[in-house]
């Protein structure tokens, strides 16, 4: 039992039931900040699953209200995580009684988090936000913020570093050209979400030139607006050096403009991730021109299904310099449709890989050399098609065996997620010692596999905790049920879910 100091102790004085406790509620908090304080910490960051947990408490004690929260709202508090990520029907009242504790208490909070949370309270925007000079990290994904919200955070807290504005969709270019000018006085924006919103190009290129502090700019196609603005600077004669940008993402989806990515290298030469998701052309010469980054380590790859024939990438063509250069310090690939793929060389390659994706690649380098285990890779996707498509000879689709088998096998493997490959049996799946560290395993239409390979499977895994066979032709409900009855019989700790075909 600890003892504060008599100077400490202060007697409230009687007005009214309710004016006593919450003096004394008062005075409790101030005990709990000076026990932090000289003793160990308290709450740093109150997080929504523990917000939750605590209102739940609160809820189920008669002699506990609301106003009890302000115990655990300490000076030593300097994040909290408000997001309505499952969409609780009574979160609204939560954050109420929260952000009222929270305007008396004054925290010096540094990152706040109102994701999903569709009406933040008025009594933020009037009271609150005027007093957070310290907020470096604020999300409003998903909220009803507009304009004129980011224009308040803007104005009032000037320490401010992440902004998540995602699906945001009141949020104009007006708000970013506001944004950008205060990072021309000052402000040192790094991060910057706007996916979802209605910012067009106009915007982006904006904060792309206004921020110099810039390292993550999270919109649509990134890569086609430092194309233009490569393209509008190489016509300027005057113009001997082009400027470099912070950028370390460079991202783009199906609206990719031709000739966008060799510009957008060149202005970010420090990018580390690239994001290529959905053109319906990419020319093999201008995903070369990542060849040119410092270090890459993610690099992710997936052209549009409608593409072409006469059009479509070459692995060969188009990656070989990229691995050659950037193999050492790549840690997530992902590929898809794309011709010949060699998975030996990426295995020869990446040997710091720690995440894999191959999707509804057109074929696979089939050779004789044997497929080096990458120790690093934690998780493995392969899809060998799309589910529509049911017609598709997927002989030159499927990844060789003995690659399946290499890369299941590395150590340290958590996650494996395979569709319909038929190279997959219960030999390799057995054999590849998938191991003490798996965490899921997720395999559809699998058509070799049987109960066999996965009864060994989840008695070796220790760790194991999902296990998903969905359209698997050898796996039927009978050797599931088993498997349920084993699992509650020695209360495991495993989720399966099954179901076929039929």
């Amino acid at each position: 039992m600890y003892y504060l100091p008599e100077s400490r102790v202060v007697m409230p004085k009687r007005r009214s039931p309710s004016t006593l406790v919450l003096t004394c509620l008062k005075e409790i908090c101030s005990s709990i900040d000076w026990f932090a304080s000289h003793h160990r910490q308290q709450f740093v960051c109150l997080t929504s699953d523990l917000v939750s947990r605590i209102f739940n408490r609160l809820k189920t004690r008669p002699d506990l209200t609301v106003e009890h929260f302000q115990l655990v709202v300490t000076d030593h508090v300097n994040c909290i995580d408000l997001s309505n990520p499952y969409q609780h029907d009574k979160w609204d009242s939560y954050i109420d009684s929260v952000l009222d504790i929270i305007c008396v208490r004054k925290p010096n909070l540094i990152r706040i988090n109102f994701s999903n949370v569709l009406r933040i309270p008025d009594i933020f925007w009037s009271h609150i936000i005027q007093s957070l000079t310290s907020l470096q990290i604020i999300s409003l994904r998903s909220t009803n913020c507009s304009d004129q919200q980011v224009f308040t955070i803007v104005k009032h807290c000037r320490n401010l570093r992440e902004l998540d504005l995602s699906l945001c969709e009141r949020v104009t270019n007006w708000s970013i050209s506001y944004l950008s000018e205060e990072a021309e006085e000052g402000l040192k924006l790094q991060h910057l979400d706007l996916m979802q919103t209605q910012v067009d190009e106009r915007g982006i290129r904006s904060a792309l030139q206004r921020c110099p502090e810039l390292r993550s700019l999270k919109w649509r196609n990134t890569i086609n607006v430092l194309g233009q603005i490569y393209r509008d600077l190489s016509g300027n004669r005057s113009l001997t050096t082009p400027p470099s940008f912070s950028l370390h993402q460079l991202i783009s989806d199906h609206s990719y403009r031709l000739c966008s990515l060799p510009g957008a290298v060149q202005l970010c030469r420090h990018a580390v991730q690239v994001i290529i998701d959905g053109p319906s052309l990419l020319l093999a010469k201008e995903l070369q021109s990542l060849e040119h980054l410092v270090c890459l380590r993610e690099l992710h790859v997936l052209l549009a299904s409608n593409n072409s024939s006469e059009f479509q990438l070459n692995f060969r063509e188009g990656f070989d310099l990229i691995l050659l250069k950037h193999g050492p310090t790549l840690e997530h690939l992902s590929l898809g449709r794309i011709h010949n793929v060699n998975l030996q060389q990426i295995a020869r390659y990446c040997r710091q890989l720690t995440s894999l994706s191959l999707e509804s690649n057109h074929s696979y380098d089939h050779t004789e050399s044997s497929t080096e285990t990458i120790q690093c890779l934690s998780k493995f996707h392969v899809i060998i098609r799309d589910r529509e498509r049911v017609d598709v000879d997927d002989s030159v689709r499927d990844v060789p065996g003995s690659c399946l088998s290499a890369f299941i096998s590395s150590k340290n493997m958590k996650h494996i997620k395979i569709r319909a490959c038929q190279t997959l049996d219960d030999d390799i799946l057995v054999n590849a010692l998938v191991g003490p560290n798996l965490e899921t395993l997720e395999l559809e239409s699998c058509s070799s596999i049987s109960m066999k390979s996965l009864w060994l499977v989840t008695e070796r895994s220790e760790r194991l905790s999902n296990l998903k066979v969905y359209r698997c032709q050898l796996v039927n409900y009978r050797e599931i049920a088993e498997l349920y009855a084993v699992i509650n019989e020695q209360h495991c700790d495993l989720d399966v879910d099954y179901y076929s075909d039929d």
